[in-house]
């Protein structure tokens, strides 16, 4: 219901607490977790309310990062410019399933044996679209260099979510 008023949020506030339950998840299911320290500054800034659905782009991305990783492998969050990156260092996603991933639907190899719809990343891309930003899954042939930010990227599974840079 907030997301159509005129109030202002602070995202650290929104993000704080998923941040904490995935560590607490990380510990769980014998997973390392892995955040930022520093919040960058635009995290704590006021910003208008239909921005609370990154919180909610934020917290499928990690629910699907638990769910489809394997044990003792790094679930996290990183900070960046004008973005947020989630990412596993669990199986890797393949080439075949990358083209499909955001298709409303669409379930891939290790979602075989788990509860879900399919709808998840479709309508998280969408939110992230509805605010003028964007959800993809990196590549190296992205914009973006994340080798700064990870050791390897090519063993790494990152969703880059593009915030406007307003």
């Amino acid at each position: 219901p907030n997301l159509k008023s005129n109030k202002t949020i602070n995202l650290q506030s929104l993000l704080l607490p998923i941040f904490e339950r995935g560590k607490a998840t990380a510990k769980l299911q014998n997973k390392v977790w892995s955040q930022n320290i520093e919040w960058p500054d635009w995290f704590r800034e006021e910003v208008p309310s239909r921005y609370g659905v990154i919180a909610e782009i934020v917290a499928n991305l990690l629910e699907n990062a638990f769910k489809y990783s394997i044990n003792n492998s790094e679930v996290g969050v990183k900070f960046i410019k004008f973005g947020i990156l989630i990412f596993d260092t669990g199986k890797i996603i393949s080439q075949e399933e990358k083209l499909n991933i955001f298709k409303k639907g669409f379930r891939g190899n290790a979602s075989k044996d788990k509860e879900g719809s399919g709808v998840g990343l479709y309508l998280a891309r969408q939110l992230a679209t509805q605010i003028g930003g964007e959800l993809i899954l990196y590549e190296k042939t992205c914009d973006e260099d994340l080798d700064l930010y990870f050791k390897d990227t090519s063993k790494v599974n990152i969703f880059y979510l593009k915030l406007p840079n307003e």
